[in-house]
């Protein structure tokens, strides 16, 4: 299968003030063309920053790609210069990002905001780029777009600003899109119509599509496979089944039993002690064994390597070493 973006073991730093923060840290993975490849984590776990990465919007007087490869149609963008890259982005790679209301500029109309993307890569008329913006609009759901194009984004209730979002990130035909927490702070309603829309535009044009979210329920509906990441790195890669049915590496396990169910007792949720460490001072080792209920002191003093569980599924855990 032809595969749309490979990123081969990307380092991602933001040197500050106190130190160097390895964001992410020797991440690889693969997307393949109608492809839905879903990454989950905690909050500081390196999500967005792999996406900011592949997009290439790093603030740059801080962050740098220190090393690996981002392969798209097997063209290494890491060494694009920017206007190379400006051809790109929003282009042929588009991004929804985590909160429609900050990412969207409240001094412009949303129609001006959609025209802007399709005249920047599209050589057509102001007239011609108002109509695709309109008909983007209504593919993505939007009643009365002719009214929606004109309003501003504070006029639109926060569902229909996402619409929005996604019909700008959607407006030059994407290879791949990057949604960033598409459904966050939305209520469940909205939330299954987005989920819905992202399907049947994916399923129209057969674009690659990375969900990045919090939310286990969205990753078993929407993805093929799935990358787990923790403390900067892929700690589990498989399908979709295979990490919901059959997980091997102990922070997997333990996301997935903190899922509320219908069988859950009275009480607490299942909950992970401790919180992430911070990217600043990482341990040697597994970087989850201080939380790991069966860490041991190998798992404190050397780092796991890559096991295959099986075809497509892999895991870095001492536990997986047979």
């Amino acid at each position: 299968m032809y595969k749309l973006l490979e990123v081969k073991d990307l380092r991602t730093y933001f040197y500050t003030d106190d130190g160097i923060a390895k964001a992410v840290d020797g991440v690889s993975f693969s997307l393949e063309k109608g492809e839905t490849l879903g990454i989950v984590g905690e909050s500081g776990c390196g999500k967005s920053v792999t996406a900011l990465s592949i997009m290439r919007l790093l603030p740059g007087h801080t962050a740098k790609i220190e090393s690996g490869e981002i392969l798209f149609d097997r063209k290494d963008i890491t060494r694009l210069n920017e206007k190379e890259m400006r051809r790109i982005r929003g282009n042929e790679i588009s991004m929804i990002f985590q909160e429609p209301m900050t990412s969207l500029n409240p001094s412009y109309t949303c129609g001006n905001q959609i025209t802007e993307a399709i005249t920047a890569h599209l050589n057509i008329s102001g007239k011609e780029a108002k109509d695709k913006a309109v008909n983007i609009l209504r593919a993505a759901g939007i009643s009365n777009p002719e009214k929606r194009f004109n309003e501003y984004p504070h006029q639109l209730s926060g569902g229909i600003r996402q619409r929005v979002m996604i019909a700008i990130a959607l407006s030059c035909n994407p290879k791949i899109l990057i949604a960033d927490e598409p459904t966050t702070a939305l209520d469940v309603t909205v939330q299954a119509q987005i989920l819905d829309l992202m399907k049947k535009l994916q399923a129209e044009s057969g674009m690659g599509l990375i969900l990045i979210t919090h939310d286990l329920g969205v990753i078993a509906e929407m993805s093929d496979n799935v990358v787990v990441m923790y403390a900067s790195k892929v700690v589990e890669f498989g399908s979709a089944e295979e990490i919901f049915y059959n997980p091997k590496h102990p922070y997997t396990i333990a996301l997935l039993e903190s899922i509320p169910r219908l069988t859950t007792e009275k009480g607490r949720l299942p909950s992970i002690e401790g919180t992430v460490t911070s990217s600043l001072n990482y341990p040697p080792g597994c970087r989850f064994a201080a939380r790991c209920k069966e860490a041991d002191a190998r798992c404190g003093n050397e780092e796991p390597p890559t096991t295959r569980i099986s075809e497509g599924h892999y895991s870095c855990c001492w536990r997986n070493q047979s």
